[in-house]
């Protein structure tokens, strides 16, 4: 009838459909990922080793490092690009310690038999938060306390089942001296009963935690090798039953004029008592 009429469909070309799919891929290298991930994580890593002093910078190129995993953590934070150097620097310390602690062997592990008879290497008894896109680590993380600028005051991952190496990053947190970041302002830090959590037989760390540094509880640890100058504002220091054998003298308790309470019970020292104290 004259009503009736044809529709007609016609095969797109070869040049039509290579078009299409080239815009997908343009359109794919210019949206920013999805779940927040940074959309130029070229860029990010260059405000991060600024922000960082270059603290280990070479560490993120390398893909079985904790920096690395730190890094690639910090870059899948919801709205990452807009964060400020401070708040960059907040992030990638605090994943630093994440991935260096969680589940993670060392030389402690290796020789207690009681990691044999498990079928799964041991994680944090709890990390609530820590492992969120959208959720700031002021408001939650187990164990962070910040201040009212949104700046870490107090690292409590005390009788957590932490393993590995405790990481240096954790100076980026510091008040102010030579690694400060403006991403903290640290005044205690509690690894109490973390008896598998080993130092690398290093803790030189502690000396650059900053003048705001009042309480540090290495207790029930498994630190070795020597103690570590302490800051200046140190209140309370308690390495009580580590495996410490050294550093017990003058330089160390030299510029921590305000320690009230020391405990070093059970620690392998064979020395006198420093005159600094």
């Amino acid at each position: 009838s004259n009503d009736s009429f044809i529709l007609m469909f016609r095969r797109p070309s070869s040049k039509a459909i290579f078009l299409v799919l080239l815009a997908l891929v343009l359109l794919l290298n210019v949206v920013p990922f999805v779940n927040g991930q940074t959309a130029d994580a070229a860029a990010l890593k260059v405000k991060l080793i600024a922000a960082t002093h270059e603290l280990n910078r070479d560490a993120l190129e390398d893909p079985t490092s904790y920096q690395h995993a730190a890094f690639e953590r910090t870059s899948q934070q919801v709205n990452v690009d807009s964060f400020s150097d401070a708040k960059i620097a907040q992030y990638y310390a605090l994943y630093c310690i994440y991935y260096a602690t969680y589940a993670v062997p060392n030389l402690i592990s290796d020789v207690d038999i009681r990691f044999n008879e498990l079928g799964a290497f041991p994680t944090w008894t709890i990390s609530n938060n820590w492992d969120k896109t959208d959720v700031d680590p002021c408001n939650g993380w187990h164990g962070i306390e910040c201040d009212g600028s949104g700046k870490v005051t107090a690292i409590d991952l005390y009788d957590n089942l932490l393993t590995g190496s405790w990481p240096e990053e954790v100076k980026l947190l510091a008040h102010d001296g030579p690694f400060a970041t403006g991403a903290g302002s640290l005044s205690r830090l509690d690894l109490f009963h973390n008896e598998f959590l080993w130092n690398g037989d290093d803790s030189s760390w502690i000396t650059d935690l900053g003048s705001n540094m009042g309480t540090i509880m290495l207790e029930e640890t498994g630190f070795t090798g020597d103690l570590a100058p302490l800051p200046e504002g140190v209140e309370n220091f308690s390495a009580a039953n580590s495996m410490y054998t050294g550093g017990f003298n003058y330089d160390t308790f030299a510029s921590a004029a305000k320690l009230n309470f020391l405990n070093l019970d059970g620690c392998m020292f064979n020395t006198s008592i420093p005159s600094s104290l």
